[in-house]
């Protein structure tokens, strides 16, 4: 039985290990989710640039399109990373790789939401 001080903060290591674990998996299903709606804005994505008149020479919207289509990458090799060092024992490089495709994720899922919940309000 591991005492903890009143002086620190930090839970015993068992039970932050079981913190940051909770995380990895919450944070990666979160992930998972998002994919949802990311085939949803990448298809529609190269379709916008390729509607839109001279935008097929222009290099920013296909670097928009390029950082979409990267999404699914970023997030398998961020996921591989985080249990990695999670299994090294090394916990604050594996919530914060867990943690950055939800950047990204996050405001897909917002939108998603903001869609499905806006004609039940009455917003247009």
């Amino acid at each position: 039985m591991t005492l903890v001080s009143p002086v620190t903060t930090q839970p015993p290591p068992a039970a932050r290990n079981r913190q940051v674990l909770g995380w990895l998996i919450i944070s990666q299903l979160l992930g998972l989710a998002s994919l949802f709606p990311w085939v949803f804005f990448a298809g529609y994505g190269v379709m916008i640039v390729a509607a839109q008149p001279g935008a097929q020479e222009q290099t920013l919207p296909w670097v928009i399109v390029a950082a979409i289509w990267v999404y699914p990458i970023i997030l398998l090799l961020c996921a591989i990373f985080a249990w990695i060092a999670f299994a090294a024992r090394r916990m604050r490089p594996a919530v914060v790789l867990t943690s950055v495709p939800l950047l990204f994720a996050l405001p897909m899922l917002v939108a998603v939401l903001v869609v499905a919940v806006a004609p039940s309000l009455g917003l247009p």
